[in-house]
């Protein structure tokens, strides 16, 4: 059997996910799904990225505690209907000027 040594290696070299830089890449998709217009609440950032809510939430308390993310409203989430449910942004910045937004 040929090896075929021009073909790309994957991203993950030990084949079971301990690659070191798995964290911060989900870290980023999940800082710039909240870097939207629309605030989003972090089941509809699960779903958007495919990340666990579990690790969505310990990512909004990171970015929290270094004031990376706001909430923007406390409203009903449109999936599950659940009450008070935090909608959240990264673009805090643009968005305080129309409406109130609390760090």
């Amino acid at each position: 059997m040929k090896k075929d040594f021009n073909q790309t290696p994957p991203n993950n070299l030990c084949g079971n996910g301990c690659n070191k830089d798995s964290k911060l890449t989900e870290y980023q998709q999940v800082y710039r799904a909240f870097f939207s217009d629309k605030p989003k609440n972090a089941l509809q950032i699960s779903i958007e990225t495919g990340i666990r809510r579990a690790n969505i939430t310990r990512y909004i308390g990171r970015m929290k505690r270094t004031d990376r993310i706001a909430v923007v409203y406390i409203g009903m989430c449109p999936i599950t209907k659940h009450g008070k449910v935090q909608f959240l942004t990264t673009k805090f910045d643009e968005i305080s000027k129309e409406e109130g937004v609390r760090r």
